[in-house]
């Protein structure tokens, strides 16, 4: 049951973060550009449809297979809010901050590597991205986006 929770997973991140590179790239030579973060079209939301798509289908299968693995809080609550601002992003037609924060998803993938394998597993290198991209980088973009983004809830 854990190995199907484990590559959903891990593919779902893998394509993610892969497909978020490009875009995190560019954010970054913009010199962050918060005017980026702000667009639309077909590739961002195909990217953010695809990870709706995966959230669903974790709640559906984990619901079958791995019942122990999908709690409240840690399954659908979590995946719910991700679903409901994931609309609102295309409701918006600001799809692009999806796909260029993306990279915010490399620690899930290099955990999602290492439950396959233990000599794959690297506890440092999990801990040094997630310092990274999901507490620096993360509260660096909502202070960047509270002051400069045209998006005023945010």
């Amino acid at each position: 049951d854990k190995q199907i929770s484990r590559i959903l997973t891990f593919a779902s991140s893998l394509v993610y973060t892969m497909a978020s590179i490009p875009y995190f790239i560019s954010f970054w030579k913009s010199g962050w550009n918060m005017d980026q973060l702000g667009t639309d079209s077909n590739c961002h939301t195909t990217i953010v449809c695809f990870f709706i798509s995966y959230l669903i289908l974790d709640l559906a299968l984990g619901s079958i297979y791995y019942k122990n693995r999908i709690t409240l809080l840690t399954s659908w609550v979590h995946h719910s809010l991700y679903i409901c601002i994931l609309f609102w992003l295309l409701q918006s037609k600001s799809s692009s901050f999806f796909s260029t924060t993306g990279i915010l998803e490399l620690p899930t993938l290099l955990l999602a590597l290492g439950s396959f394998r233990e000599r794959w597993r690297c506890d440092l290198l999990f801990a040094s991205t997630f310092f990274a991209l999901n507490l620096v980088f993360h509260a660096y973009i909502i202070v960047a986006l509270q002051q400069r983004h045209r998006l005023e809830t945010l």
